[in-house]
């Protein structure tokens, strides 16, 4: 009704729709990796002692079950803006990704700044080196 065929609702080529049409999914694309960067930043923590493997498989199924969810309901209900496409799953687990490396970054350098606070006897010491880096 509102599309010529049904591979008009998904694409199972990776990067194809990026790469034919780069200036619209620019947008998509970034926002596909933001809204998934809290979940490897946050889901560590729930999972506890860092399981990182375990965060990027839950975020790669978390986005396949969203892609096969919207694809099922543009088959069920023909929706039009409905798109399943293997470009937002990997771009949702890169997300994941992203996230996972600013906790490790981010434990890195509060442990560092720690061991450096715990040596200085003066921690105006340690205000300087925050000031000097910001």
């Amino acid at each position: 009704m509102f599309h010529r065929n049904t591979t008009d609702w998904f694409n199972f080529i990776p990067f194809h729709s990026m790469v034919a049409d780069y200036r619209g999914h620019s947008l998509q694309s970034l926002l596909n990796i933001i809204l998934f960067i809290p979940y490897g930043f946050l889901l560590p923590n729930l999972l506890g002692k860092q399981k990182y493997k375990k965060t990027i498989i839950y975020g790669f199924f978390t986005s396949l079950f969203i892609e096969v969810f919207q694809l099922s309901m543009t088959l069920i209900f023909r929706f039009p803006e409905w798109y399943c496409d293997v470009d937002d799953l990997i771009l949702n687990t890169i997300g994941v990704l992203i996230g996972i490396l600013l906790i490790i970054t981010s434990k890195f350098v509060i442990n560092t700044l720690w061991k450096l606070f715990k040596r200085r006897k003066n921690p105006h010491e340690v205000v300087a080196f925050f000031y000097f880096f910001s």
